[in-house]
């Protein structure tokens, strides 16, 4: 294969549209999340007392965290390496993990949290899937 010329551009790296999709849904969850966080944490965060110091320091720190994988998740979508875009579902797969046990272990008491921890299912599969793709896609 030859060096595209000066003037031609190089095409987007091409893994499938669901991908995508995966990113875009996962941004808005996070985005959701980082705003309770930071202005409305009744909606999402009820244990936590904002007015109380350590509320404030945990809840600060997530929205941080968020914004950290959102900025990474946007310049994936961006650039459209695979190798970035692997390295931004891997970042999901293992948030999703921990979040799946933590949605078990601490289930409000009367709720199942093994259900609970069920619904993040779809999105570790989803995950597994995608980093195939892209594992793939990186190697060619």
């Amino acid at each position: 294969m030859n060096p595209p010329e000066k003037n031609e551009q190089r095409p987007a790296s091409r893994w499938p549209r669901w991908i995508d999709g995966l990113n875009i849904v996962i941004l808005a969850i996070l985005t959701f999340k980082t705003y309770s966080a930071l202005w409305a944490p009744q909606m999402v965060y009820k244990a936590l007392d904002p007015a109380a110091r350590g509320g404030a320091v945990v809840l600060s720190e997530l929205a941080g965290r968020n914004i950290a994988m959102m900025l990474v998740s946007l310049l994936a979508l961006v650039f459209r390496r695979p190798g970035l875009m692997a390295a931004v579902v891997l970042m999901g797969l293992a948030r999703e993990t921990v979040d799946a046990f933590l949605a078990w272990k601490f289930a409000p008491p009367g709720e199942p949290g093994a259900l609970m921890a069920l619904s993040f299912v779809p999105f570790l599969v989803a995950y597994v899937f995608a980093l195939r793709v892209l594992w793939k896609q990186q190697a060619d």
